[in-house]
């Protein structure tokens, strides 16, 4: 931004010298053009916000008044004083090659707000004031992917469903519950699949309703509910106007880096929500561990069990390269009753989205630590408060530095790991073995990160050896098969994959790329018999 940002601070007094043909008179000259410059701005801040983005979106309201400056920048040239004819021919030459590219870029659907390479199309994309949002559908798989001012939010079958099942299991019975954030729709349809009376969403972005419509396969066209009541407004500031009270509050991802997130992390926000639960409720607070460092990470939970007195930390999902948190807070101690979370996993809107199925050990051995071991690992971090914003400032700092954060906060979480005893009333033997087991995988998973593949593999088959009932053994198994199949090493894939296909037969993808390497490899009978079981693959 510096050179334009340059160009704007040179305007002003250029124009002033210009305008200015008698010294006699500058004092009036320069307040002419101050003012004019004033009226300009507001006039232009005006406009911005509720003509032209609103009518012609971002792109092309830069072309537009990029367009209105270049032919102003003309009739100044064309006005200068003589003896600059030579720069009033170039200026001209310049302008028309100029508005050339404006042409072009305007007619020929070129987006220049994407900001990296991608694989796909935009099938959706819509421009307001709050926010660009684009929907890409990858060529090959599919896939969609739903991106708010160049971020991407959710994709297709990504791990936000768990986002509103994990807080809905850990309920005894919710019947109304606030979701701050739309999004894909995908966590929204995951609580709808509850037997909940009502539910609220609140979104920021007004363009993201109309984008997820595209993910009704996902969101269980959630949007169609009868019980969902939509808001557009900022979700902090609903949650401090509503009168409603809620069994449940979910605070979807955001992105900590944004301007204006910090305050959705803070202490006065999370005692908002607090005041609007009601006896028994829960929040439910999920971080995206790749985008926070483990100092960021530190302030929030160390803030979010200052407003909570019982707080229970789980993982969102097992992967390290961008792993997910929740942070569930509440006024009396969390009480899981075992048979209960099974019904639950068992109802049939839940059993179909979630891995585990119907296996509650399995869903338990997400659990990290209770508020004990969260006072352990904030020990000396500070508060994110409204009067010190820490996050606000602090998270922009590790946008380049992601991975990085990413697996340090996946690594220092699992030291902190313990079996989720203090919220079950009775011990039982198999919580160990899923304990031991998945410890396993997660100490693969950061092998995985590191790119140790061999070591990995020796992780998970440890994890086998201790507990082969565990489903997610097989996601470990096909992301370290997959590492293989890209690098053409199509034996060793075709050997981890029929290693996990072996734990976990209901893996798509797994199925998917065990095939594509029996091809490569000309197991002509392999790659048909996959075929025959999955006939969806041929369209691939």
């Amino acid at each position: 931004m510096i050179i334009p940002t340059l160009l704007m601070g040179l305007t002003f007094p250029l124009i002033g010298r210009l305008y200015t043909d008698n010294l006699n008179f500058l004092g009036r000259k320069i307040g002419d053009v101050y003012s004019v410059n004033t009226i300009g701005s507001i006039i232009g801040s005006f406009m911005a916000g509720f003509i032209l983005i609103p009518f012609l979106g971002v792109q092309k309201s830069i072309l537009f008044v990029s367009f209105i400056n270049l032919i102003i920048g003309i009739i100044i040239i064309s006005k200068s004083p003589t003896g600059i004819n030579g720069l009033k021919w170039s200026g001209m030459v310049s302008a028309i090659m100029i508005l050339a590219v404006f042409g072009k870029i305007a007619t020929a659907g070129v987006n220049m707000g994407i900001g990296y390479s991608i694989n796909g199309n935009i099938i959706f994309s819509k421009e307001d004031v709050s926010g660009t949002v684009k929907v890409i559908e990858d060529d090959i798989t599919r896939f969609r992917t739903l991106m708010v001012n160049n971020y991407s939010l959710a994709t297709s079958g990504d791990v936000a469903v768990r986002f509103g099942h994990i807080p809905l299991l850990l309920h005894n019975k919710p019947d109304d519950v606030l979701v701050i954030s739309l999004g894909s729709g995908i966590t929204v349809g995951a609580v709808g699949q509850h037997p909940v009376k009502n539910i609220e969403c609140v979104e920021i972005v007004p363009g993201v309703v109309d984008a997820a419509g595209l993910f009704e396969k996902e969101n269980h066209n959630i949007l169609k509910d009868p019980r969902l009541r939509l808001t557009i407004w900022d979700g902090r500031n609903y949650i401090l106007m509503t009168k409603n009270k809620y069994d449940i509050i979910i605070s979807d991802l955001f992105q900590p880096d944004s301007a204006g997130t910090g305050n959705l992390y803070s202490k006065e926000h999370y005692q908002n929500s607090k005041d609007r639960l009601k006896d028994g409720g829960l929040m439910a607070q999920w971080l995206p561990l790749y985008q926070l460092s483990t100092e960021d990470l530190k302030v929030i939970m160390a803030t979010f069990s200052k407003v909570f007195p019982h707080v229970t930390v789980w993982y969102g999902d097992i992967n390290s390269v961008k792993p997910t948190l929740l942070l569930l807070g509440s006024e009396s101690p969390l009480k899981i009753d075992m048979e209960q979370l099974q019904d639950k996993m068992r109802q049939e809107g839940v059993i179909s989205d979630i891995v585990e199925r119907d296996n509650p050990f399995a869903f338990m051995s997400f659990f990290i630590m209770d508020e004990k071991g969260v006072s352990k690992f904030t020990e000396g971090a500070e508060l994110n408060t409204d009067d010190k914003p820490y996050i606000e400032f602090s998270a922009p700092k590790y946008i380049w530095r992601r991975s990085e954060s990413a697996v340090q906060n996946f690594r220092e979480l699992s030291k902190f790991r313990e079996l989720p005893t203090s919220i079950l009333p009775t011990s039982n033997s198999q919580l160990l073995t899923y304990f031991k087991g998945r410890g396993h995988i997660i100490e693969g998973r950061l092998y995985h990160s590191e790119n140790l593949f061999d070591r990995e593999i020796e992780e998970y088959r440890m994890a086998e050896m201790e507990n082969p009932f565990d489903p997610y053994l097989g996601f470990a198994y096909f992301e370290a098969g997959y590492e293989y199949y890209v690098k053409g090493m199509y034996k060793d894939a075709v050997s981890i994959f029929e290693r996990g296909r072996a734990i976990n037969r209901e893996l798509k993808e797994m199925q998917f790329y065990l095939a594509k390497s029996y091809y490569k490899l000309g197991m002509q009978r392999e790659y048909e018999e996959i075929l025959k079981q999955n006939p969806e693959f041929i369209k691939k």
